[in-house]
């Protein structure tokens, strides 16, 4: 049986202060990822191991979903302000029988 679904793991490196900031910004953030078609749960949290990390965990019906979601207008705005608040972002695509890492550098636009 092939499930289609694909599930985002991430690490979100805040600048030195900005977590908190990041924290605010992304509770309107998700409420409107979660309305989109395809979003299964869409979760960020500050890290209680890391005082400049917030972690996010997400789950779409299929990578297409996905696509769309990135493609969006609610995702581009907020990944634009991850340049002024976040230094890196490392995530872990994870599909129904493989992990595919990826990762942002959010200095190089600064």
């Amino acid at each position: 049986m092939s499930d289609n679904r694909k599930f985002i793991i991430g690490w979100l490196t805040c600048r030195p202060g900005a977590r908190e900031v990041l924290v605010e910004l992304a509770r309107p953030y998700l409420a409107a990822c979660r309305v989109e078609e395809g979003c299964l749960f869409f979760e960020m949290n500050p890290s209680i191991h890391e005082p400049d990390v917030v972690t996010v965990a997400e789950c779409f019906a299929s990578a297409e979903a996905h696509d769309a979601h990135c493609r969006g207008e609610t995702f581009t705005r907020f990944w634009d302000r991850l340049h002024d608040l976040c230094l890196a972002g490392r995530f872990e695509n994870i599909y129904d029988a493989r992990v595919e890492p990826d990762s942002a550098d959010f200095t190089a636009r600064r």
